[in-house]
């Protein structure tokens, strides 16, 4: 039993035992370090008493999961504050129940100590695991040189960008992204992006690139540049998505649109010459109106009563609107924009009442009504 306990007290794992009421019965020299609580202190003393950081934790750990229902509990990553000096501390924790004659009469806690980086390491993992099994291409350069043909040189490409453009990471280490750039690659595109990297600004940037099997696609790109502790730009890091789908439907409305603004033009000027010619249909019928209505007045005279005399006048005045309205709507349908004199700008365009748009270049008008 004294070599146990030697041995337990050399150890580099911190040790530890509790009774049922989590009173410490055993500390051992690791857990005196790490924690900074001597073990006479330790021993006889609650652990939450001891070691305040760890109740929010492990309370129901402690109380509930290992002394009433004999469960083993295992965090990968356990973090407390030293109660003496209020150093963050990083375990890998075990516990597990004290049984005696089937009775739990206690429990056990053993704790393996990490760096306090161990978090971020951890972080990083994390983030790995995120580009690795990205859908968008990730692309990692070094800042320098910027220049081609050698750089921004190629540190690091996801599997996302090998599905993306054919090539495997170990073909693209070393060279630059411009490797699948190609004739029809936009060059105020690249020149956008170079500018950006030589002031060390972020950029985003949608530009055709090529396959390894010379296929064209498109990507929006966007690029950042990455600071280290001392604040200097050491690397690139480019993410990409390949919108070759968007960029194709964006032709496709492109086109239609271009093709319903034909029709509507076309139809726009085959309803010009409609209404064109039917101005002119009407031209004659009108003028003959007009020109038997003075006949009649002429003839007619004084035999007219007021009455009839004010109907005849109203004829007149409706004959020659229409006659107006017609010789208008001849210019308008014939050009869309008429060439006139300002005597005729002044008669035809009366009727409507509205005031035209007209550059004035001495004796004539160019107006649309």
């Amino acid at each position: 039993m004294n070599a146990l306990v030697t041995i337990l007290d050399n150890t580099f794992n911190c040790i530890f035992q509790t009774d049922s009421n989590l009173n410490v019965v055993y500390w051992n020299t690791a857990t005196e370090i790490v924690s900074g609580v001597l073990k006479e202190d330790a021993v006889g003393s609650n652990i939450f008493d001891l070691i305040p950081s760890l109740l929010e934790e492990c309370e129901y750990y402690f109380k509930e999961a290992i002394l009433k229902e004999r469960r083993v509990i295992e965090l990968h990553l356990h973090k407390f504050t030293a109660p003496v000096s209020q150093n963050k501390i990083a375990v890998r924790a075990r516990y597990l129940p004290h049984v005696v004659a089937s009775k739990v009469i206690g429990l056990y806690g053993i704790w393996k100590q990490l760096s306090y980086d161990y978090e971020e390491r951890d972080y990083l993992n994390l983030l790995k695991s995120v580009i690795l099994n990205a859908n968008d291409a990730v692309m990692i350069t070094k800042a320098f040189p910027i220049e081609a043909p050698e750089g921004p040189v190629i540190i690091y490409s996801n599997p996302a960008f090998s599905n993306m453009t054919g090539y495997e990471m170990h073909e693209v280490l070393g060279r630059t992204p411009r490797m699948v750039q190609g004739e029809d690659t936009d060059k105020k595109a690249k020149n956008k992006i170079k500018k950006s990297l030589a002031t060390w600004e972020p950029v985003q940037q949608e530009m055709l690139n090529y396959t390894k099997e010379g296929e064209k696609f498109w990507v929006d790109l966007s690029i950042v540049p990455v600071k280290n502790e001392e604040g200097y730009f050491t690397h690139w890091i480019s993410v990409q998505r390949n919108v070759t789908e968007k960029m194709a439907q964006q032709e496709q409305l492109k086109a239609l649109n271009n093709g319903l603004e034909g029709m509507v033009e076309e139809r726009t000027k085959e309803l010009e010459k409609f209404i064109y010619f039917a101005s002119h249909d009407l031209r004659e019928p009108v003028r003959i109106i007009h020109s038997f209505l003075d006949l009649l007045k002429k003839r007619l005279g004084s035999n007219l009563d007021e009455t009839s005399a004010e109907y005849l006048e109203f004829v007149q005045d409706g004959a020659k609107s229409v006659q107006r309205m017609v010789e208008a709507q001849l210019f308008r349908s014939s050009k869309g924009i008429f060439e006139i004199t300002k005597s005729q700008f002044q008669r035809y365009c009366s009727w409507c009442k509205k005031e035209p748009d007209f550059n004035d270049y001495g004796d004539k008008y160019y107006y649309h009504c």
